[in-house]
């Protein structure tokens, strides 16, 4: 998700806090729909920096963890659940990082060539076509 983004939990529901807005509506399914681009994180390879997914971006975020989490982060295992099907079946298409921050470990699954845009969420993405643009 986004970094402008706070999740927290109250009387057993998730609270969903957007910076500097006040919403008052249910988020369920959001990650899927197309308005729901700014919600998710993606990665810039060209700056080198996390961007929203409403951005120009190379990878999307698949998976993150605090810096300090003990948790350990298998980013194929997350980019399968994450893209709902093998990581591994798109392999030609498509490479993973972990990236650390003072923040959070993140893994990002990107676009392999190194002139092309990401045109489409990898949320879901199953046996669909992956849509690139090339970079201008």
């Amino acid at each position: 998700m986004s970094t402008s983004l706070k999740v927290t939990e109250s009387n057993d529901s998730c609270i969903l806090q957007v910076e500097n807005e006040q919403v008052s509506a249910s988020f369920k399914d959001a990650l899927f729909l197309s308005s729901g681009v700014t919600l998710r994180e993606c990665f810039d390879q060209q700056s080198n920096q996390f961007v929203s997914c409403g951005e120009n971006h190379t990878g999307e975020v698949v998976a993150r963890v605090p810096a300090d989490s003990a948790e350990p982060l298998d980013c194929e295992a997350k980019a399968d659940q994450h893209m709902g099907q093998k990581f591994a079946s798109r392999h030609d298409e498509l490479t993973f990082d972990k990236i650390p921050t003072p923040a959070a470990q993140r893994c990002v699954v990107s676009v392999r060539a190194d002139n092309r845009w990401l045109d489409t969420s990898l949320r879901g993405l199953g046996t669909k076509a992956l849509e690139t643009r090339p970079m201008d």
